[in-house]
């Protein structure tokens, strides 16, 4: 009986790795265009797209072991789900969320992240 092909389970897993972080700067960008548009209109609407897109990068990140993003990921998510109003930002909210999207942007930019094993 012939036996099963094996597959190098952590060269595949880093391809994935390698794979999102050669995304991130796309996903940053339409974060980016995310705040912009809920500065121009600030509505609950805009604030869950947000979230939404944050919440996926801090998961995705979390489990591919990209620690730098995934912990201000986490951080805005956090902000996000947290917040006093659930339309709009206050201005303490919006300062935060602001400073920390321009990390991230940095971060991302910059590829200032650390990437670690997925296996531990």
């Amino acid at each position: 009986m012939p036996e099963p092909p094996t597959t190098n389970v952590k060269a595949e897993l880093k391809k994935l790795q390698d794979s999102y972080i050669e995304k991130l700067p796309t996903l940053g960008k339409q974060i980016q265009t995310s705040w912009q548009q809920y500065q121009q209109t600030p509505d609950k609407k805009g604030l869950d797209n947000l979230y939404r897109q944050i919440h996926a990068i801090a998961g995705t990140s979390a489990v591919l072991a990209i620690t730098g993003v995934s912990d201000i990921a986490l951080r805005m998510e956090q902000l996000l789900c947290r917040r006093c109003t659930p339309d709009r930002l206050n201005p303490e909210e919006h300062a935060s969320l602001n400073g920390s999207l321009e990390h991230f942007f940095a971060l991302i930019e910059e590829e200032r992240f650390e990437v670690g094993s997925i296996f531990h």
